[in-house]
C-alpha cells in the first residue's frame, strides 16, 4: 500500500496545538473573551453585565469569559462550557446568579465532553 503525504499546518497554541490538513478556507483566530464576542447581541450583553455585577469582575473573568457560547430564549438560557469540569463548577456555584442576571427560569449548562472520562 502506498501513502501520499499531504501538506499540513500547525493549528492552535501550546497544549491545544495539533496538525491538520492544509485548507485555505479555514483560518485560526485568537480566542476572545465571551463578553467581547457577545457585544453585538444586546440581550446577552445586558445579561452578562448583570452577571458581572452579581458575581464580581474577578469571578466573571475567571469562570464566565472563557465559556464557548451562551444563548437565551424567552425563559431559558443555554450555556456551553469548554469542559465537564467547567460545567460542573457552573452548575454548582452559579446557576442562581445566571438565572437572576438573565431573567430566566431555566438554565441548562452543557459541556463539550472533552474531559468526561
Amino acid at each position: 500500500m502506498r501513502y501520499v503525504m499531504k501538506e499540513f499546518q500547525q493549528v492552535g497554541v501550546g497544549s491545544t496545538s495539533h496538525l491538520m490538513s492544509k485548507n485555505d478556507k479555514l483560518s485560526v483566530e485568537e480566542f476572545r473573551p465571551l463578553e467581547d464576542r457577545m457585544a453585538g447581541r444586546p440581550a446577552i450583553a445586558a445579561g452578562l453585565a448583570n452577571l458581572k455585577l452579581e458575581i464580581g469582575a474577578e469571578a466573571f473573568d475567571r469562570f464566565i469569559n472563557p465559556l464557548s457560547n451562551i444563548n437565551k430564549g424567552e425563559d431559558s438560557l443555554l450555556v456551553m462550557a469548554n469542559t465537564e469540569q467547567q460545567r460542573t463548577m457552573l452548575m454548582r456555584d452559579y446557576l442562581p446568579a445566571l438565572s437572576k442576571a438573565f431573567g430566566v427560569a431555566h438554565v441548562q449548562v452543557v459541556g463539550s465532553g472533552k474531559d468526561a472520562f
